[in-house]
């Protein structure tokens, strides 16, 4: 299974491929999907949700609770 990171990594690289197929006049994929503005405009949409769920996330994250006034193993 892919991670954030990785899920992040292949939109990128999607939209960067219908852009540049777009730009050099191509309107078909390799796999014949055709490359329309919609299909950008929903990539883009998706990679910039993607972006903020994980943002959120990782503002989300619990700090570790600290025991009997130590963080991260030192004393505070």
């Amino acid at each position: 299974m892919l991670n954030d990171a990785e899920i992040i990594r292949f939109y990128q690289m999607q939209l960067k491929k219908f852009k540049t197929l777009q730009n050099k006049g191509i309107h078909v994929t390799e796999f014949g999907t055709r490359i329309s503005f919609t299909l950008i405009e929903a990539t883009q949409r998706r990679l910039d949700e993607l972006r903020k769920i994980t943002d959120i996330e990782i503002r989300l994250r619990p700090i570790a609770p600290s025991t009997n006034g130590e963080a991260n193993g030192r004393f505070l």
